[in-house]
């Protein structure tokens, strides 16, 4: 009877640990999909049917944490979806930090669905969520 009681405490507590892991990941995983993007290595956002040779990648996920925009894009961009509570911020490096051009986008600001552009290339994009 020992036994079986240590067993199924045992198997209790460490499937209690397991769903509170889970749990935790669930909420805030690194690098999982915060929005998405359309991209262009030209100016003003056109619709890709205007120009498609300048419409770079449509629907580009953007993740918590920073993502490199692709090589010969970001010229403009339009952050076409984000989660409510996320604010995405777009960089002129491709390490997410040079705080001479950047530009925030989130739904309080109004941002999320219009073009938006540095002056010199969009080189990365972070996001950061509540």
């Amino acid at each position: 009877m020992y036994n079986l009681t240590t067993l199924l405490t045992t198997l209790l507590l460490a499937s209690t640990a397991l769903a509170s892991h889970s749990a935790r990941n669930a909420i805030r995983a690194p690098g999982d999909v915060a929005g998405t993007t359309d991209v262009w290595d030209d100016g003003g956002c056109l619709s890709k049917d205007k120009i498609p040779n300048h419409f770079c990648a449509h629907n580009f996920d953007i993740i918590e944490g920073c993502k490199i925009v692709p090589a010969g894009c970001g010229k403009s961009l339009k952050v076409t979806a984000l989660k409510s509570g996320c604010v995405a911020t777009l960089w002129e490096d491709a390490a997410c930090s040079n705080l001479k051009f950047f530009q925030e986008i989130s739904w309080e600001n109004h941002r999320v669905g219009e073009c938006a552009a540095l002056g010199p290339d969009v080189k990365s994009i972070s996001v950061v969520c509540k």
